[in-house]
């Protein structure tokens, strides 16, 4: 488990409550997935710099987590950065599949390659219900490592789909406060 503290500051431009999180050891954080985490990687690097943190961002444009399984592009990234942290947001482009539990063995090989890091997996904003991809992986990765935001009511781009950087900034928020509070890594 992180440890980390949070206080609540007014934010002058919005007029919105932003959490700042202050962490006291520093992490090597890797975040990768789909285009739902475009604009989320801002927020992140705001923490991690307030904290001394490195963190790398790899996102793959309408990816899904069978490609992710299917070839060596997460391990690369593993062996490149050698994250003691890993969040993964992906499923957003396999919320609709027939057949979700087809995916059950590229989650699993997911989890394999992280192997013994710290890791959470961060469902991605829902617009619509899902098929049960979400379950899925919530039921293989563990509910405590898996950040749920189905339900979340968030402001959206113009496709109606994808987080605003101001929601996603919001969104961010919340996982690094359930980070904190959770026994989620």
């Amino acid at each position: 488990k992180a440890e980390i503290e949070t206080s609540v500051q007014e934010n002058s431009e919005q007029g919105q409550d932003t959490v700042k999180m202050v962490d006291r050891k520093p992490h090597n954080i890797l975040l990768f997935g789909d285009s739902m985490i475009l604009y989320m990687n801002k927020r992140l690097g705001e923490y991690c710099a307030q904290n001394g943190h490195s963190w790398h961002t790899v996102v793959w444009v309408s990816s899904t987590i069978k490609q992710w399984a299917s070839c060596d592009t997460l391990n690369y990234f593993l062996r490149k950065y050698n994250p003691d942290y890993v969040l993964i947001c992906l499923g957003s482009n396999e919320q609709f599949i027939k057949e979700p539990t087809s995916r059950q063995p590229h989650i699993k090989k997911i989890l394999k390659d992280i192997g013994g890091r710290h890791c959470a997996w961060i469902c991605p904003p829902g617009w619509k219900k899902d098929t049960g991809i979400n379950e899925l992986i919530k039921n293989d990765i563990g509910a405590k490592r898996f950040f749920d935001t189905r339900n979340f009511t968030i402001p959206r781009g113009k496709d109606n789909i994808h987080p605003t950087g101001a929601s996603s900034a919001v969104w961010m928020d919340h996982i690094a406060a359930w980070l904190r509070d959770s026994t989620a890594t």
